[in-house]
């Protein structure tokens, strides 16, 4: 009959967007995962690996040479911002097969303005970071080279210290608006505290 096709397609429709919800969770620890082996590909490269001596077969790297090459590709982009894509990744990763974190992928905007801004900031100021640090990471560019092409094509019409204030205001900005933070609700909350510290004061003092 009629409402028995209708029955049957339905459950068909149920059991298809089930199949497709598990795809997607598989793809998402996929993405979890990839950005935990990142993180160890980061913390652990060792500039070493690219010696003419070192050997092929022993990596310094725990990822192995694949981890070597990875972590060299990510600081070559984004330099010391590097090290923030990992939690990107696992946190978009993650977000696909846990509901509560499913503003993260709506927010991907800011994640972006974040990292670019930080890359640039990162470019600007390389010179403040440790020499040992960029040494090891074989690092040119503080930022990497979004840094790099972001600063040199865009943001020096503003000088070093325009561009970082600049910077420092969108890099701000990107946190509060992946964060859902309110500086009103912030600002309400310190002179309600401090409000009622001086209740407190004044109570005291009376006693």
């Amino acid at each position: 009959s009629i409402f028995k096709a209708m029955a049957s397609r339905k459950r068909a429709q149920k059991n298809e967007g089930k199949t497709v919800s598990k795809h997607w969770e598989l793809v998402g620890v996929a993405i979890a995962v990839f950005g935990f082996m990142l993180f160890l590909a980061l913390i652990t490269f060792d500039k070493r690996d690219f010696m003419p001596e070192t050997n092929a077969h022993q990596s310094y790297n725990c990822i192995g040479i694949v981890g070597a090459y990875l972590g060299k590709g990510f600081l070559n982009l984004f330099g010391i911002g590097a090290f923030l894509i990992p939690l990107i990744f696992i946190g978009l990763g993650l977000s696909l097969p846990i509901p509560i974190l499913k503003k993260i992928r709506l927010r991907w905007p800011w994640i972006i303005l974040l990292m670019a801004t930080l890359c640039c900031i990162l470019e600007i100021h390389t010179n403040l970071l440790p020499s040992k640090i960029i040494d090891n990471m074989m690092l040119i560019h503080g930022g990497g080279y979004l840094g790099y092409m972001l600063y040199e094509h865009v943001f020096f019409i503003f000088g070093k210290v325009g561009a970082t204030t600049v910077l420092l205001a969108l890099y701000l900005l990107s946190i509060l608006l992946l964060s859902n933070i309110s500086i009103a609700d912030i600002s309400n909350s310190i002179l309600e505290r401090y409000r009622l510290w001086r209740i407190e004061m004044i109570r005291r003092r009376k006693e």
